[in-house]
């Protein structure tokens, strides 16, 4: 029998350089709030065959993360205490150690700031793609540990949706969420350690329609109920680490893109 799994902790890096505060109970809740929802058991499922292949993106930024530090022109780094982010071999390392996390779980991660506009907000007009290679590494200990892309509107409680690589003492799976109403959550399609997987999401800037993409496969669509009055704000796009109380993991992000997919 399949034990229980371990809700995701909520991410309480910064964002833009200010601190996420918590939300009053009240509020839409935020990705712990969504993770909660996600404790009944499910039998991971296999990527399915890819029904759309998305199209190349025309790069507003990319970063092959070679070199020795992190740029700063393209990144905003917001982690919590005992999390490190670095630049080693052409890749993007995300740790976490174990024991510096509260209760309630830890995060830190990158914020695109740079690239062909300076600002940490973009309209979907300009850019609307974000993807980038990910891989749990073999370092996972403790509750559970997640490296995700991140897109969120600037709507009140921070409202995002959200990409997962998931490591918890049961399994390592893929999965996306959102807090855009109506909340939303993906299936879970199963993932194996020490392997990339090509994560990318697009949202439609006509009707905000959000897709996302393992491996060039299809395998989430998200439409809010609210696309009017969400498709011309601004999205801040992220790429994050997340990791429960007393939990140490590693995950590397390789070959960032974003901008907006090529015309057919």
């Amino acid at each position: 029998m399949l034990q229980q799994k371990h809700p995701l902790p909520r991410y309480r890096g910064t964002c833009n350089g200010r601190a996420q505060t918590k939300a009053p109970a009240t509020d839409v809740p935020k990705t712990k709030e969504i993770a909660t929802e996600r404790t009944n058991t499910r039998v991971p499922t296999q990527i399915p065959t890819p029904i759309i292949t998305p199209l190349p993106i025309v790069m507003k930024l990319y970063d092959d993360f070679n070199g020795g530090n992190l740029d700063s022109k393209k990144w905003a780094f917001g982690p919590d205490p005992g999390m490190t982010m670095t630049q080693q071999d052409g890749v993007l390392k995300l740790s976490a150690d174990t024991g510096v996390c509260s209760a309630g779980g830890c995060g830190g991660g990158v914020t695109v700031i740079g690239g062909n506009t300076t600002a940490a907000e973009r309209p979907l007009s300009l850019t609307n793609a974000i993807e980038a290679k990910m891989s749990l590494v073999n370092e996972f200990s403790g509750s559970v540990f997640y490296v995700l892309l991140k897109i969120r509107a600037d709507l009140p409680y921070h409202s995002a949706y959200i990409c997962f690589l998931v490591e918890n003492s049961n399994e390592l799976y893929f999965e996306c969420s959102s807090d855009i109403s109506p909340t939303h959550t993906s299936k879970r399609i199963s993932v194996a350690r020490n392997q990339y997987y090509t994560v990318r999401i697009e949202v439609d800037p006509s009707n905000t329609t959000f897709r996302a993409y393992l491996n060039n496969g299809l395998v989430d669509v998200f439409e809010p109920s609210n696309p009017d009055q969400i498709k011309n704000l601004k999205f801040i796009f992220s790429v994050l680490l997340g990791v429960g109380s007393n939990t140490s993991g590693s995950a590397l992000v390789d070959d960032l893109r974003l901008g907006k997919p090529s015309s057919p």
